[in-house]
C-alpha cells in the first residue's frame, strides 16, 4: 500500500507540474532559511558550553560592576567550602609581540589585538582546549605566555612554539609553555594569556591584593552544579565583611545581594556588563528576531502550499469520489495525500539543503562566523534532525488538505455539485492576510532599521571625527613623546597633535568621585590628556577654559568636566569649585579645582549614553596619541607620520586607526543585521509572491468561463483585470490595516533598546502598503490579463 501511495503521489505531483514547482521551490527556500538560521542559533547558544565544567563556574561581580578588585579573589582563594577554584581574569589591548630567532620563518614582529593576564587555575575553570603543552604547569612560572593555535602559526610557521621565546613589546622575554585550540566558542577567547603572577613583579604585591583597584573579572568554580544562590551570597558576604576588620572597607553599607552572581552561559548575551573589557557578547534580541523571521518564512512556505492545494479541492474532488464507490475508506485516501504531501517535502528538502551549501558562505560574511555543515547538518544526529524535520513539515503542511478533500460526499461530487467551500475559501483569505502582515512587517521595518542605523552612524558625536587617527606609544616613546611630537608638527598638512590617556571609543578608567559634599558620589569616568587635546578633537568648552600650557599649576591639580557631570553635581557655576578627594592618582594632593566645562562627546557608540566624565592633565598617564591631518595630501602625510614613527620606535610598526572608521566598526554588528534583514524580507516576499501566483493562476482558471462571459457582452479588458484584482487589493489592504500598529509597536519596542534613536515616523507605513499592493497586483494580474487576453470563444464553446 505504501508504494502504490507513493507510486500515485509521484504521478499527480508530475501532472500538475506549475503548482508543484511552486510547493517544492517555495517550501525549499523556506526549509533553507530554517536551517540556516538555526545553524545560526544554535552556534550563539552554544558559548561556553564546551566547558565540562559550565554549569559549575559563575562570575562574580559588586553591584552593577563586573570588574571588581584583585584582592577579593586573593583573600576568598581555599577560604569557602563552597569554592574549589578562584581565577582572576584582566585584558590586554593592542600589544607587540617579537620573535628574533633566525631559524624559522616568521613575522618579526605581529600586533596582537586582544591578550589576557589570568591565574594559573585557568585550564581548571575555562576546560579550554590545550594542544599542546602541559595543563598543570603551562601558567606556573610567572614569564611564560601560552598562545592560540593562529598565533603561533603566524609568529611560528609550521615550527613547534613550544619553549620558543617571545619578546613582550621590550618589556619581558617570554616562553611559550602552550598552544591553545582558538576554535572554541569562549566568551573572553584571547590570542595569548599571560600570568597573572607576573603582575606581582610589576606592580607589587600590595596592588595584587589591594581592595581598592576595580579591574578584574573573577570567576569561581563551584564544587557543587546545584548551589544554593543566595546561601552562596550569604557566605561570600559574610567573609568579606569579617575580612573588612582589619583592611580597607569595602563592603560598609552593603548587603549581601549586592554580590552578583552570574552563570557562565548567561554571559556571552549579557550586553549591559558595566567597566567590562576584553569580553565577546552576542545580541540576544537578533537571535530572537532572527529565529521568528525563521518561523514565519517557513510558515509563509506552508501558507502556499495549503492554499494551493484546498484551492485545487474541486479538481481532486472526483478523484476522492471515484476512489470511495470502488471501496477506499477516509483514512486510505487521508494516508494517500499525506503521502503525496510528504514526497513534496522529501523534494523541498533535497533542494532546501542545495540552497542551503550554496547561501552558507555568503552568510558567514555577513554574520562573522564560521559555521560548517559536515559537524552539523551532515553529522548523525543532524541527518536525523533533517528527516524529523521533513516529516513534521510533511505533516504540518498536509495534513489540513488531507483532511478537507476525505470529507468530500461521494454522490454530491459524482453528480458535480461539490460545494465551492465557502469555509475553506476563507480560511485561505485568512492566511493571504496572514503572509502580507508579515511583508508589511518586514518592509517596514527594514525602512526603520535603516534609518536608525544611518541615524546613528551621522549624529554628532561631540568632537570632529573627519582625518582624526589614534595610536599607542609603545616602547620607549612615552620619555620622547615631546621629541616626537615637534618632529610631527614641522609637516604643515599636521594641523595638531597631542597626547592622553583616554580616547574616544578607548576610553574605559572609572572612579567613584565625591565632587560635592551635600551630594552622592558619582562614578565618573575619568582621563586624562595635555592642554592640546581639546583643539586637536574639536571639542567645544562651553564655560571656563582649557589646560594652558604656561601653567604649571593646571598639571594634577585642575580638571575640566562635561555638560553631564556639570548637571550632575548641580552647582549653579562649577568653575572654581574645589573638589576633596583622594581617590584619584592622577592628581597630586587630596584637592583639586575645576576650571572649565565641555561639551558632550561620545567615549563609545551610541548604545550607550555618555556618562559623567572629567579629564585631568597628567603626562605620566597619557599612552595615547592622536593626530589631526589635513584633508589634502593624506597619503604623503602618513608616510612621513610612519618615517618619523620609526625613527623614534625603531622594530615596532606604526599601527592607527582614524577616529571616523573606529566608530563605524561599532556599528558592523547593526550593518550585518540591516543587510540579513534585507535579504530575509526579500525571501519571505519571494516565497508569499511564488504562492500567490499559484494561487491567482488557479482563481484564473476557475473564473475561465466567467471571463468569456464577459467579454461577450462588451467587458474590456481593463474592466475584467480590475474586476479579478479587486479581491486581492482588498485582501492587502486589510492586510495592512493589521499589520501597520503590529509593526509600530514591534519597531518602537525594538527602538527602546538604543539610548539615542528616532522617532517611530509614519511614511514607511504606507510605502509598504503600496509596495505590497503593487506586488500582489502585478502578481495577480499577470494571469488576469492573460486570461483576458485569450479568445472568448474558447472559454464558452462547450456552454
Amino acid at each position: 500500500m505504501l508504494l502504490y501511495n507513493i507510486k500515485i503521489g509521484i504521478r499527480n505531483i508530475l501532472r500538475q507540474k506549475v503548482y508543484s514547482f511552486i510547493n517544492i521551490f517555495g517550501l525549499a527556500i523556506g526549509i533553507c532559511i530554517f536551517i540556516l538560521i538555526g545553524l545560526y542559533v544554535n552556534n550563539e547558544y552554544s558559548y561556553d558550553r564546551f566547558n565540562p565544567n559550565h554549569e559549575r563556574v559563575v562570575r562574580m561581580e559588586f553591584f552593577n560592576w563586573c570588574v571588581i578588585p584583585p584582592g577579593v579573589g586573593h583573600l576568598m582563594n581555599n577560604q569557602l567550602a563552597d569554592i574549589e577554584k578562584i581565577c582572576r581574569y584582566t585584558v590586554l589591548f593592542n600589544k607587540i609581540l617579537i620573535h628574533d630567532s633566525d631559524d624559522v620563518k616568521f613575522k618579526n614582529s605581529v600586533s596582537v589585538k586582544t591578550g589576557g593576564l589570568v591565574d594559573s587555575t585557568f585550564f581548571d575553570v575555562f576546560g579550554v582546549k590545550l594542544l599542546s603543552g602541559d595543563k598543570k604547569n603551562c601558567l606556573l612560572d610567572p614569564n611564560s605566555i601560552i598562545i592560540t593555535n593562529s598565533l603561533a602559526k603566524k609568529m611560528f610557521g609550521d615550527k613547534n612554539p613550544i619553549n620558543k621565546i617571545i619578546n613582550f613589546e621590550n618589556l619581558a622575554k617570554l616562553k611559550v609553555t602552550g598552544v591553545l585550540d582558538d576554535s572554541e566558542n569562549f566568551h573572553m577567547m584571547a590570542d595569548y594569556y599571560i600570568p597573572l603572577s607576573i603582575f606581582y613583579k610589576v606592580q607589587g604585591k600590595a596592588e595584587m591584593e589591594s581592595l581598592r583597584s576595580w579591574n578584574y573579572l573573577t570567576y569561581l568554580l563551584l564544587k557543587n552544579k546545584n548551589y544554593d544562590k543566595s546561601d552562596l551570597q550569604n557566605k561570600i558576604f559574610n567573609f568579606l565583611k569579617e575580612q573588612d576588620k582589619n583592611r580597607d572597607l569595602i563592603t560598609k553599607g552593603w548587603n549581601p545581594t549586592d554580590i552578583v552572581i552570574r552563570k557562565l552561559t548567561d554571559i556571552y548575551f549579557f550586553k549591559e556588563a558595566h567597566a567590562e573589557a576584553g569580553v565577546f557578547h552576542g545580541n540576544k534580541p537578533v537571535v530572537k528576531a532572527f529565529v521568528i523571521i525563521a518561523v514565519f518564512i517557513i510558515l509563509i512556505a506552508l501558507i502556499n502550499f495549503i492554499n494551493i492545494t484546498t484551492a485545487r479541492a474541486a479538481i481532486r474532488a472526483r478523484e476522492v469520489g471515484v476512489k470511495k464507490v470502488v471501496g477506499a475508506t477516509r483514512k486510505r485516501l487521508i494516508r494517500q495525500f499525506i503521502t503525496e504531501s510528504l514526497i513534496i517535502s522529501f523534494a523541498a528538502m533535497l533542494l532546501g539543503l542545495t540552497f542551503l551549501q550554496i547561501l552558507l558562505p555568503e552568510f558567514n560574511n555577513l554574520t562573522n562566523t564560521n559555521l560548517q555543515l559536515q559537524d552539523s547538518v551532515f553529522s548523525i544526529y543532524g541527518i536525523i534532525g533533517i528527516i524529523l524535520l521533513t516529516l513534521f513539515i510533511g505533516l504540518l503542511a498536509g495534513i489540513y488538505p488531507a483532511l478537507y478533500l476525505s470529507l468530500f460526499k461521494t454522490m454530491k461530487v459524482l453528480k458535480g455539485e461539490v460545494s465551492r467551500g465557502k469555509s475553506a475559501g476563507k480560511f485561505r483569505v485568512a492566511l493571504i492576510v496572514f503572509q502580507f502582515i508579515i511583508a508589511t512587517i518586514l518592509i517596514s521595518g527594514t525602512i526603520i532599521v535603516n534609518k536608525q542605523i544611518n541615524y546613528i552612524k551621522n549624529k554628532d558625536l561631540g568632537f570632529n571625527k573627519e582625518n582624526l587617527l589614534h595610536f599607542v606609544l609603545k616602547d620607549k616613546l612615552s620619555q620622547t613623546k615631546n621629541e616626537f611630537k615637534s618632529k610631527l608638527l614641522e609637516n604643515p598638512n599636521i594641523k595638531g597633535v597631542s597626547f592622553s590617556h583616554g580616547t574616544p571609543g578607548y576610553t574605559r578608567n572609572t572612579n567613584t568621585m565625591k565632587w560635592v559634599d551635600d551630594v552622592d558620589p558619582i562614578e565618573t569616568r575619568v582621563s586624562s590628556g595635555d592642554p592640546d587635546f581639546v583643539e586637536a578633537l574639536g571639542i567645544k568648552i562651553i564655560e571656563g577654559r582649557n589646560f594652558d600650557w604656561n601653567l604649571e599649576t593646571d598639571k594634577r591639580k585642575t580638571c575640566i568636566i562635561n555638560k553631564t557631570l556639570a548637571d550632575m553635581i548641580g552647582l549653579d557655576n562649577p568653575i572654581g569649585h574645589k573638589v576633596n578627594d583622594k581617590n584619584n592618582s592622577w592628581i597630586k594632593d587630596a584637592s583639586f579645582s575645576i576650571i572649565g566645562v565641555f561639551k558632550d562627546y561620545h567615549l563609545e557608540s551610541l548604545h550607550t549614553v555618555t556618562p559623567p566624565m572629567a579629564i585631568f592633565w597628567s603626562d605620566q598617564a597619557n599612552f595615547q596619541g592622536s593626530i589631526k591631518i589635513n584633508s589634502k595630501n593624506i597619503k604623503e602625510t602618513m608616510k612621513y607620520i610612519e618615517e618619523v614613527w620609526n625613527e623614534f620606535v625603531p622594530g615596532f610598526p606604526f599601527e592607527y586607526d582614524f577616529a571616523d572608521q573606529r566608530f563605524d566598526k561599532m556599528y558592523k554588528g547593526e550593518e550585518r543585521t540591516q543587510k540579513i534583514t534585507v535579504y530575509f524580507s526579500i525571501l519571505a516576499i519571494f516565497i508569499a509572491c511564488l504562492g500567490l501566483f499559484g494561487l491567482s493562476a488557479f482563481m484564473t482558471q476557475r473564473r475561465f468561463k466567467e471571463i468569456g462571459i464577459r467579454k461577450v457582452l462588451g467587458s474590456s479588458i481593463g474592466q475584467i483585470v480590475s474586476k479579478l484584482s479587486k479581491e486581492f487589493a482588498i485582501i492587502v489592504l486589510i492586510s495592512n490595516i493589521i499589520a501597520i500598529p503590529l509593526a509600530w509597536f514591534v519597531l518602537d519596542s525594538w527602538l527602546q533598546d538604543y539610548p539615542y534613536r528616532i522617532s517611530v515616523p509614519w511614511w514607511p507605513f504606507p510605502i509598504a502598503f503600496i509596495i505590497t499592493l503593487v506586488i500582489a497586483l502585478l502578481t495577480v494580474s499577470f494571469h488576469s490579463l492573460k486570461a483576458a487576453l485569450s479568445n472568448p470563444g474558447d472559454a464558452i464553446r462547450y456552454e
